[in-house]
C-alpha cells in the first residue's frame, strides 16, 4: 500500500502507524501519535484515509471506502477534523480468504506463517461479522470482539493541528499576531536568531488565538506553540450504584429480601482482566458470584496489586433492599485508567453485575461523567436456574455468559438491573 500510494499521483504525505510493540498489534484502549507535516493549501492533503487489519481474522480490515470521507482541510486550508469514530459497519471482507476461522488459517490465532488460508477468489465487501461459536468469539480474549453488535466502536481518532500564525502586524513597538489552531493553550514566542533555535517566551499561555505585545528589537522571528492541556495525572471519581431490579422490572418468579452485595473491583491496568463474558470466573469471582463474599477476589486483587497492574482496591457497601442506592469514591491514575466493579444479584444461584477494564479516560482526557447499564451475568460455576435455586456446583465450570433468559425475561428482553454512575469530582 505504501509503495501504490508513493507512485500514485497527487498524492500528499503518508506514514504507518504502529503500536511501538512486537508484533505491532494495538491491544484494546492502546494509543498511539504520529506527527504529520502538512501544507493546508495543498489540494493533495485535503482527506484522510487509512487502512489496518482487524485481528484476529483470515482477511477482515478496516478501511474508509469514500476517499472524501474524512475531510481535514477546505479549499482555503482552513482545519474541520477534529475527532472522528469507526464503527463496525466500516470492517470490511477482502474477499482473498475464506472466513472459516480454522485457527491454523487465522492471524493472531494458531496461524504459523502468512497465507495458509483457503484462497477465495471474492470481492471486497463489508464483513458479515465473526461465526457464532466459531474459534474467535468463543476464545475468552475475543469475547468482545463481536464488532456487528449495535454501537460497537473499533477505534477512535483525534487530530491536533500545530498552530499556523495567520498575519502579523507592526504598529512601532507594538506587536500584534493572529493564528489559528486546535490545542489551547497557545504560547507565543520569539527569538532573534532563528538559526540558534532558542526560544523566548512572549507573555503567558493563552486560550486566545489573538495576541499584543510590546517588542523593541531590531530583528525578530515569532512562532506559536500549542501546549495541550495534558490531563492530570490523577483522578477522583464518585460513583453511584443505582439499582433499579424489582417485581416490575423483572416479574417472573420475583424473590423475597431481593438486594445486593457489597461492591468489591480495583482500579487497573491493561495486563490484568478479572472477568469478562466468556472466560472461566476466577475463584474470587466464584465467591463473589455464589455468596457475596469479597475474600477470594481482594486476595486477587491485592496479588496483581504487588505485581504492578493493580493500583487501587475498591471496596464498598452493598444495597440491602433493591430498588435502592450506594455511592463510594476512589482515586485512579493514567497509568492504571481502568474500573473493575462487581455486586453479587442476591438471592441467586451465582449471578451478578459490573464492568470489567472501563477506561475513564476517553478522547485523552479524565470522562467528567458516565452511565452504564447493568445487565445480569451468570458466572457459570452454579447450575441453579432461579433466583432460589439449591446449590448445584458446575462441574467443570462454564464461561462466564450475559444472562438472556428466564426468570430475568421481562417480555422479550432482559431489561438492565441498574446502573453505575460515574462521576469525576477532583
Amino acid at each position: 500500500l505504501m509503495e501504490a500510494f508513493a507512485a500514485a499521483s497527487g498524492t500528499g504525505h503518508q506514514e504507518m502507524v504502529t503500536s511501538g510493540a512486537e508484533p505491532p498489534v494495538f491491544a484494546p484502549g492502546q494509543m498511539r501519535m504520529v506527527t504529520f507535516r502538512l501544507n493546508p493549501m495543498d489540494p493533495a492533503n485535503r482527506y484522510l484515509s487509512f487502512a489496518s487489519m482487524v485481528i484476529p481474522s483470515n482477511d477482515a480490515f478496516i478501511a474508509n471506502e469514500d476517499p472524501m470521507m474524512f475531510q481535514v482541510f477546505d479549499e482555503n486550508g482552513h482545519f474541520l477534523l477534529a475527532d472522528f469514530m469507526v464503527d463496525g459497519m466500516m470492517v470490511y471482507d477482502a474477499g482473498t480468504e475464506v472466513n472459516d476461522e480454522i485457527p491454523e488459517n487465522t492471524a493472531f490465532l494458531a496461524q504459523a506463517a502468512p497465507d495458509t488460508g483457503v484462497d477465495e477468489d471474492g470481492v471486497v465487501a463489508m464483513h458479515p461479522g465473526f461465526m457464532d461459536g466459531g474459534s474467535i468469539l468463543s476464545n475468552p480474549m475475543f469475547s468482545a470482539a463481536d464488532f456487528t453488535m449495535d454501537g460497537y466502536v473499533v477505534f477512535m481518532g483525534q487530530l491536533l493541528m500545530d498552530p499556523i500564525i495567520t498575519s502579523i502586524v507592526v504598529d512601532g513597538t507594538q506587536i500584534t499576531l493572529n493564528w489559528m489552531g486546535t490545542q489551547p493553550a497557545y504560547q507565543v514566542q520569539w527569538t532573534d536568531n532563528i538559526a540558534a533555535d532558542e526560544w523566548m517566551n512572549l507573555g503567558a499561555p493563552t486560550a486566545e488565538m489573538s495576541a499584543s505585545f510590546e517588542l523593541d528589537e531590531p530583528a525578530a522571528f515569532f512562532r506559536v506553540a500549542g501546549m495541550a492541556m495534558a490531563r492530570p495525572g490523577n483522578a477522583r471519581y464518585r460513583v453511584e450504584f443505582t439499582a433499579s431490579w424489582s417485581a416490575q422490572t423483572h416479574p417472573t418468579n420475583f424473590p423475597p429480601g431481593p438486594h445486593f452485595s457489597g461492591l468489591i473491583g480495583a482500579t487497573h491496568n491493561s495486563d490484568i482482566s478479572y472477568w469478562m463474558n466468556g472466560a472461566i470466573a476466577s475463584p474470587g469471582i466464584e465467591q463473589m458470584a455464589e455468596t457475596g463474599a469479597k475474600t477470594l477476589l481482594q486476595q486477587e486483587i491485592m496479588a496483581s496489586m504487588n505485581m504492578g497492574s493493580s493500583e487501587n482496591l475498591l471496596s464498598g457497601g452493598g444495597i440491602a433492599m433493591s430498588p435502592g442506592s450506594r455511592q463510594m469514591e476512589f482515586d485512579i491514575s493514567e497509568t492504571h485508567p481502568l474500573v473493575t466493579l462487581v455486586s453479587m444479584i442476591a438471592p441467586s444461584p451465582d449471578w451478578f453485575v459490573g464492568v470489567h477494564g472501563l477506561n475513564l479516560i476517553r478522547n485523552g482526557d479524565w470522562v467528567n461523567e458516565m452511565t452504564v447499564d447493568l445487565y445480569p451475568y451468570d458466572a457459570g460455576t452454579d447450575s441453579g436456574v432461579d433466583y432460589v435455586s439449591p446449590n448445584l456446583n458446575t462441574m467443570p465450570a462454564e464461561p462466564i455468559t450475559r444472562i438472556t433468559g428466564a426468570p430475568l425475561l421481562n417480555g422479550d428482553t432482559v431489561p438492565p438491573l441498574g446502573t453505575f454512575s460515574f462521576q469525576r469530582i477532583n
